[in-house]
């Protein structure tokens, strides 16, 4: 405990968590630490090679198996080294900001707790992929984005 959480005896973790509803569904959101917070932006900013690399591949196949028709007729598509430019748009850069994205919705899935007191420290973004699709995980990662940043627009302004 810290030296506020003693002098008032805060319950640190009851005084961190927030209810929201999202379409009929009561949700609990753990307010993550300034320190928690930063880590998770960092695995957000730095996807493993491993996962750029599965969404690179599955961008670029494709292209690669057409590679001599699209070289031959001249379309705005270039193979360079280790990614492909379509345009002036990396493949690569948009693969990373694909991984970015999943880790950026499991860390935000993660902050939700379970109705049992439990924790979701185990889940996957498959996990989470296999039970939502998309366009409700972003819209759910933006709701508990506000949740644990309330009034933080409103700091700003000012």
């Amino acid at each position: 405990m810290g030296k506020l959480s003693d002098a008032f005896k805060i319950d640190e973790d009851k005084i961190r968590i927030r209810e929201f509803e999202y379409h009929g569904q009561t949700f609990k959101v753990r307010v993550p630490k300034s320190t928690e917070a930063e880590e998770m932006a960092k695995r957000v900013d730095n996807p493993t090679q491993e996962a750029v690399d599965i969404y690179f591949n599955s961008l670029s196949k494709d292209l690669y198996a057409k590679r001599k028709e699209i070289e031959e007729s001249g379309a705005d598509i270039k193979f360079k080294g280790d990614d492909v430019i379509v345009g002036e748009n990396s493949l690569r850069d948009l693969a990373k900001s694909q991984a970015s994205t999943d880790i950026r919705i499991l860390e935000s899935i993660k902050l939700l707790v379970p109705m049992d007191g439990t924790t979701l420290g185990d889940i996957t973004y498959a996990d989470i992929d296999a039970e939502f699709p998309k366009p409700i995980q972003i819209s759910l990662v933006k709701k508990i984005a506000e949740i644990i940043s309330a009034g933080y627009d409103d700091l700003r302004k000012n």
